[in-house]
Formats: C-alpha cells, structure tokens, sequence
C-alpha cells in the first residue's frame, strides 16, 4: 500500500481501519453511491423533499441552538438563481473550511417543511467535469473522501491491470461478464448508472468468490466428523405432542423432520433455524432435545441474558417435566448450592435439559455425555463462545437460532455452512398489528393515543434509542423520558424503568414485575429488543424510530400483541429525517413480514447492520442483496476446489484474510 503515492503510515492505519489492507482490498472497496454531477439544478427549482445536486458559493456557518444548546450549524449557499440554507444537527466544524473557496458541489435532500433547506448536504470540489458521476466512499475519521479517492484513483491508473481475477476461465453463465479490469474502472468513475450497476456486480462477484471457497472448505471439515445418531421412537414423539398446549404449525412439524433426520445420522448436525418474531422455534428446539434425553444424552441451551434463559424454563418445563425428563437454569443469579448441584448432575452424565446464560462456558461446567447443542439469538455470541460449549461434548449435535430474518443472499454467504430451516408461518391466533407514524409536530397526539390504548386496559411499552440524552442531539433518553411521561400524559399509571446500566438484578426485577401486571408501562431500551414475552402487552411506542434499523424495529414491534389481542405500534420520530430513515419508517408501514425487512435491511444499510459493527471492510464489501450473484459465486469456488485455485491469485492469504474477517475458520 505504501508504494502508492500519498499512501504514509499514518494514512495506511487509517485505511486499515476500514479493512482495507492491500492493493486488491482498496480496489474492491466500491462506493456506496455516486453524485451525479450531470443533473445540477438552480436552486430556485428545489421543491420540498427533492433529492438534488447543487452548485454554488457557502458562505460561513453559523451555529444553531435548540433548547439553549448548541445543536448543530447552518450555511447559505448562493447560485445565479437564488439562495438555500444547509443544516448539519451536528457540530460540523469542518464546514467553515468550504466557506467563500469558490464554486463547490451540494447534494443532499430539501426538507418537507417551511422553510426550506438542505438537511445534512455533502460539499464537495467542483473538481473536473470529466466524471460526470463521482463516487462516494465509505471512510473514517481522518481520511476525507478527496483523500480516498485520490488514492483508489492513483490504484486504478497504475494498479488495476494487474489485479488477478479469481473467475475461473471456463466458467460461462450464460452472460458476457466484463473483464475484472475494465469492472474495476467502471465500478468506481462509470459513464452511466447501469454501467455502475453492472460493474459493481462484476466486482462483488470476484469478492465473493474467496468467501464461498472458505464455506465449502467449512462445511467439508464437519461432515468429516462423527456425532452419536440418535432416532426419536414414535410413541415418545406422540406423549411429547400431546403434552403441548398448542398444535404445531406447518413449518413447526416440518423443521422438526428435518432435525430428527440430522440428529438420526452419525455427522454432527449443524443447522441454522430462523423464524420471524414470534414462530415458536422453541418448541422445534426442544424436540431436539428430547430425542437426546430420550436416548440417555444431555442438552444445553444458551441463552444471551438471564431474563431470556429464566423464560424459556418456566416456558419448557411443563412441556418436558410431563413426559418424564428434567431440567436445570445455570445463570449468574444462580446461588452456590444451585451451581454444586447442577454440576454434579451434568458431570455425572445424567439426562438433562441445562438452559443457561454464559455461565455454560464456565470451566467447571462439566457435560459427560453431551449429545445437543442450542444457542438462542447465535449473533449474539461470539464464534470462540460457541465452540467452547460444543466442545463441552464429543462433537455433539448443534442447532443455532435467531428471530432475526436472515435475507437468503446472507444465509447463502456467512451461514453457507449451515444447513437451514426457516419457520414461515406463525402460530394460529396471533393477530395482525397495526403500525402508524407521527413526527414530533403530533408529538401529543401520538401521546394520547398511547394513553387511550392503555386505558382500555392493556399494557404498553415505550422505547428510547439512548439511556441518557445526548449532549448535541435533540434525543430524548429513557430516563428523561420516563420522568416526562410520569409527570405528564401518563401521571397515575404504575410505570417502570429498565435499561442497560442497571444492575442484573433490579433490571430483572422490574422486567418480571412488568410481565406480572405491577407496572402498566415500561419505559425502556433496546433491552427488551429480543426474548421479553408479556402476553399482556398490546401498544408500543418508539421514540425517536429513525434512529433504529428495520431488524431493530421489527424485533421491538414483535414484543407487543402475543397474547392473542391486537397490537398497535406508535413509531415517533423528529420532524425532518434522513431519506433512509424515511424508507425505513415507510417499511415498518407497508409490511409486518420480518424476511422482506431484512432483505430491505441488507439493501438500505449493508450487511454490517446484520452481521455487527466488527464486520466491514473486503468481508462487508463482499456481501450483496443478491442471491443470484451468491449463487454464481459459489459454483466459482465449487470449480476452484476441483482444479485447485491459479497461483497468480494468492487465494491462500485471502482465504486467511476472510476466515479472520467472518470467523468461519473458527471452532
């Protein structure tokens, strides 16, 4: 990298934080969109909510106070036809450097409301009009975008001839793809949009590849291990049914198949099951458990928190307890005689059901004949997390859970090793619930409805994006929240309090009070996001909804309508929003089905909203929206596993490179 001109040590850490570590990452680090700089409009045509282009002179920002505190900073910029206000919510100190050094380039969008302005624009050098289409990239702090693209330009002129292509040269599907040179180009400064959107895919294609050779490689290292097989007699799988309270659904009794065949072979199961909020994966999970208590073996299932790992025992235990087996809660509320007990009963080898949090990873945790494996809500521990339980066992039967929809393009990729079930139907009786929007001009409103909801009798949520408010954000915290509502539109009702700084054990205490009926309302995080089920919950409110993701969002809906009545979800946000956040918000709208979110999730925000913030550079650039593309990078590694991958492409060191970056060479 440093052989690049400009390219120093200070700026190659800076460029590795990004991911970016080589000649090839830095080619393959595509925009995340492009300014059309051949569509400027006056200013005098901007309409409210216009996408637009703008080319004009700023003048000197001045600073903006809301609520006697400083909250961001405005410039006008002026053309030949007018003027318009710019808004940055944000300090924004490097706005002064634009001020009065000529013409510059803005783009951003028009508010929707009096009096117009651009909200949080991008200012860039008018620069050559040779490249009517510029792009954008994804940086960080300290590497400006005239930087990197200088950079990446530099790369592309001298470099991108000899990037090798990993594309094996028999491969044909059926369309003339580019040359990965010529992509290269293209992607980065093209002519025309479809031009862009064709070399891109080109180039995430090529990003692909290594990945996909990493999962099949994977996924032929467990099938060479060995699992003790295990079959469900008929009758036992009756009693277990019977026992039940409910009739499982279609995807429920077909899932189930399709673990009872993998726990019936002697290879270790590993398979992903996924279901939208609220599709009952516990019950599927549980029969898994029950073939291996019912063949003498022990089961664990981890759970990310206590409150989680606490209700799926008071959840399971009449279901398993009724046909004959036992069960054991291993958490960190669990007292010393509770530990030497369960201890000894797992170390013993006695048939057992063991929920627990991470106290499972303990040392002293001692499985003698461990047989199934669950991990509840898998992203949430880490890769190292959940090999330390299966290697409790000898290579025992695993099977990995989230309620987050996993788009197909995604479970192709980073879960390609994994074999799936998805559960696509709910439980019957569960009733549709009602999602509407109000910005923070019907603050009341939104409000009043939320008190008459719980005066008809129901409880409700209401969810902050941050425990504190912020000091430059016009964001309410929880805490503040709490106090205005309990003072305020909700003085009388028995509200709670619940966030992330508390303590485990007030935090549990007042969640347990809540799902008892003791408080009415709960005012709250993200805490609630995942595993909270108060089937007396019926109306929610998110305050401040555009700072949530749609999985975030989703999840948080999910909390509120699972005792059968119908559900209503208040999203309240800030007047003037991000165009992303609009689209979000426009989702939650249209449609309550969690995979659609998630693949619209993928498109909007990029797979680090689904895979974490530690996911990014080469492994995050080379995920996509697209299934077809997956699919075409995975009969690419299948030809590069049969002939072996052309020396040229070094395929060794990206195959580390990504097998640190994803964590799929781990456990």
């Amino acid at each position: 990298m440093r052989l690049l001109r400009g390219v120093g040590p200070s700026t190659e850490k800076l460029l590795q934080r990004l991911g970016l570590h080589s000649i090839r990452d830095l080619l393959l680090h595509l925009p995340i969109r492009h300014i059309d700089r051949s569509h400027i409009v006056p200013i005098s045509t901007v309409r409210p909510g216009q996408e637009c282009v703008l080319s004009g002179t700023l003048g000197p920002p001045t600073a903006m106070y809301i609520r006697g505190r400083r909250r961001g900073a405005s410039a006008s910029l002026t053309d030949e036809s007018g003027s318009i206000r710019c808004v940055w919510f944000t300090a924004a100190p490097w706005v002064s450097r634009w001020s009065d050094i000529g013409r510059v380039i803005v783009s951003g969008r028009a508010s929707r409301h009096s009096p117009l302005s651009l909200l949080h624009p991008q200012i860039e050098e008018l620069g050559d009009e040779r490249d009517p289409y510029v792009p954008v990239y994804g940086v960080t702090e300290g590497l400006s975008q005239r930087r990197i693209r200088s950079i990446i330009r530099t790369a592309l002129d001298g470099l991108a001839a000899s990037v090798p292509s990993l594309v094996p040269t028999d491969y044909d599907d059926g369309t003339k793809l580019p040359s990965l040179t010529t992509a290269l180009r293209a992607a980065h400064y093209p002519s025309s949009p479809e031009e862009g959107r064709r070399s891109a895919e080109r180039v995430r294609l090529e990003a692909l590849i290594p990945l996909q050779v990493v999962v099949l490689r994977r996924k032929a290292l467990l099938n060479e291990r060995s699992a003790p097989a295990m079959t469900l007699p008929a009758d036992s799988l009756a009693a277990f049914l019977r026992n039940l309270p409910f009739t499982l659904t279609r995807s429920q009794a077909d899932a189930l198949v399709q673990i009872r065949k993998d726990l019936a072979s002697s290879r270790p199961m590993h398979r992903l099951l996924q279901g939208d909020v609220g599709s009952g994966k516990t019950v599927v999970a549980v029969g898994a458990c029950i073939v291996a208590l019912t063949h003498g073996y022990q089961a664990a299932l981890m759970a990310p928190t206590e409150v989680l790992a606490d209700q799926h025992a008071r959840v399971i235990t009449p279901w398993i307890r009724g046909i004959g087996h036992q069960i054991g809660v291993l958490t960190g509320a669990s007292s010393a005689k509770q530990r030497r007990e369960l201890h000894e009963s797992v170390g013993t080898g006695d048939p057992l059901l063991m929920i627990g949090t991470h106290a499972l990873l303990q040392e002293s945790v001692h499985f003698r004949r461990l047989g199934v494996v669950i991990v509840d809500e898998q992203h949430r521990f880490g890769i190292a997390q959940r090999a330390c339980l299966a290697g409790k066992g000898q290579s025992p039967h695993m099977l990995v859970m989230t309620a987050t929809p996993i788009p197909r393009s995604l479970a192709m990729t980073v879960y390609g090793h994994l074999d799936v079930s998805v559960l696509s139907d709910k439980p019957t009786g569960r009733k549709p619930i009602r999602t509407a929007w109000y910005d923070s001009a019907r603050r009341t409103e939104a409000l009043k409805v939320f008190r008459d909801h719980l005066d008809q009798g129901t409880q409700g949520f209401v969810v902050a994006p941050l425990v504190e408010e912020a000091p430059n954000r016009e964001i309410r915290g929880a805490i503040e929240l709490h106090r205005e509502l309990s003072f305020g539109i909700l003085k009388g009702v028995p509200t709670g309090l619940v966030h992330g700084r508390m303590p485990a054990a007030e935090k549990d205490r007042i969640i347990e009070a809540f799902r008892a009926g003791e408080f009415q309302v709960l005012v709250c995080t993200t805490v609630v996001e995942v595993g909270l089920d108060a089937p007396g919950a019926g109306v929610l409110l998110v305050d401040g909804a555009e700072r949530f993701g749609l999985s975030q969002l989703h999840q948080l809906r999910g909390r509120i309508g699972r005792g059968g009545q119908e559900g209503l979800c208040l999203l309240l946000t800030g007047q003037e929003i991000t165009v992303e956040a609009e689209r979000r918000i426009n989702a939650m709208l249209e449609t309550a089905d969690g995979f659609c979110l998630a693949e619209l999730d993928l498109a909007q925000r990029g797979p680090g909203a689904l895979l974490g913030p530690a996911q990014h550079g080469m492994i995050a650039g080379a995920l996509t929206a697209d299934p077809r593309l997956v699919a075409m990078a995975r009969a690419c590694a299948l030809r590069i596993m049969e002939q072996g991958a052309p020396p040229e492409a070094n395929i060794e060191a990206l195959l580390t490179e990504f097998e640190d970056a994803s964590g799929l060479g781990a456990g």
